[in-house]
């Protein structure tokens, strides 16, 4: 992916990327790759340069409060010379997150929408709606997951491969599904991937095939749902103890929302019995997000 936004990478890179866990299982970090952004550089990096390319100097998407995808895109695009509108999931009054701050000072406007609102993010009479309010800016989805977007994340399975040659199963987080089908896509049948899910969405397996199309079947990916201790941003004592353990052991930090799923997940696979061999557990990023959980926030 090199490009006016991200270097060239060398091989040193990727494997100084990947930290052993337990036995045949490593954890790669895209931080690592591309520190700060992670899985989000990969998704945003071809949307910023098609605005770009299109003459558009503003974006605009949609997010949460705490949102990984607002930051990234925010910092990316005004490290290209944008600005931009996010609509974020919320009420005005409550203030700014820490995240949202960062987002403001980038340059973009705060816009809140109500939760009944934020919930037809997908309708297309509403995308509509907030498109034609602001003519002159370049939409970009949730998650950056878009066609431009998963078609770029497939890197992330050939710089998982240059790591990890002999991989035979890579697990990653799945949020919109997006970062997922690139890997898929990009890993092509060399290692089995496995998404596990983070949130309660029934739609996703869907949208991981419409992004696959007919040329990768269904015996290249799995998707696990039963990992995602009670859906989206559900991070209970037992699984934020498990992630500071881990992370006192392999000393780097880890994220709650998807990686600390991830990496249970794997974990209880592997028990199970239905990983076996080398695997690679995909560190998305997404660090900034820790300051949303008041057990993890530096002092």
């Amino acid at each position: 992916m090199p490009n006016a936004l991200f270097p060239q990478l060398d091989s040193s890179t990727l494997s100084a990327a990947i930290t052993p866990l337990w036995e045949a299982i490593s954890l790669f970090s895209l931080d690592s790759v591309y520190p700060l952004h992670g899985n989000k550089a990969y998704k945003l990096a071809p949307n910023i340069r098609a605005a770009r390319e299109q003459g558009f100097n503003q974006i605009l998407t949609i997010g949460g409060a705490w949102s990984n995808h607002l930051w990234s895109t925010a910092h990316l695009a005004s490290s290209a010379g944008m600005g931009g509108v996010v609509y974020v999931r919320g009420e005005p009054g409550h203030g700014l997150t820490p995240t949202m701050s960062d987002v403001e000072r980038c340059g973009f406007d705060i816009e809140f929408l109500p939760r009944g609102e934020y919930r037809r993010k997908e309708e297309d009479s509403f995308l509509e709606s907030l498109k034609a309010r602001h003519p002159k800016a370049y939409w970009i989805p949730e998650g950056g997951s878009n066609e431009a977007g998963v078609a770029e994340a497939a890197l992330i399975a050939h710089h998982v491969l240059a790591a990890c040659p002999q991989v035979q199963h890579v697990v990653m987080a799945v949020g919109t599904g997006g970062t997922f089908a690139g890997l898929v896509r990009g890993l092509r049948g060399r290692a089995m991937a496995h998404g596990v899910c983070v949130t309660k969405d029934d739609s996703t397996g869907a949208k991981v095939r419409d992004w696959l199309g007919e040329g990768i079947g269904r015996d290249a990916w799995r998707l696990h749902g039963d990992y995602h201790w009670g859906g989206y941003a559900k991070c209970p004592k037992d699984l934020i103890t498990f992630m500071q353990e881990l992370e006192a052991q392999c000393g780097q930090l880890l994220e709650p929302i998807y990686v600390a799923k991830a990496l249970w997940a794997t974990k209880a696979l592997q028990e199970a019995g239905e990983i076996a061999g080398q695997t690679v557990v995909v560190h998305t990023g997404g660090l900034q997000g820790r300051r949303g959980f008041k057990q993890l926030a530096p002092p």
